[in-house]
């Protein structure tokens, strides 16, 4: 996946994250938002890491 591809899947997560805890007071599971999303939960992880500022280099480096 290519990072434009791992932010647009970021933000539909965040958006479903969001939603999720409104509704149901809780976190969703991996597994739920690889469902509610339509991708796998792999790339759902992927996408989680790579968006947390966390883990994001320096702009210098890419």
């Amino acid at each position: 996946m290519s990072n434009v591809e791992y932010d647009l899947l970021y933000e539909r997560v965040n958006a479903f994250i969001k939603l999720y805890r409104q509704e149901r007071i809780k976190s969703p599971t991996i597994a739920e938002l690889a469902d509610l999303v339509g991708d796998t939960e792999e790339k759902v992880l992927e996408c989680l890491e790579f968006g947390n500022p966390v883990f994001q280099a320096p702009h210098y480096l890419h």
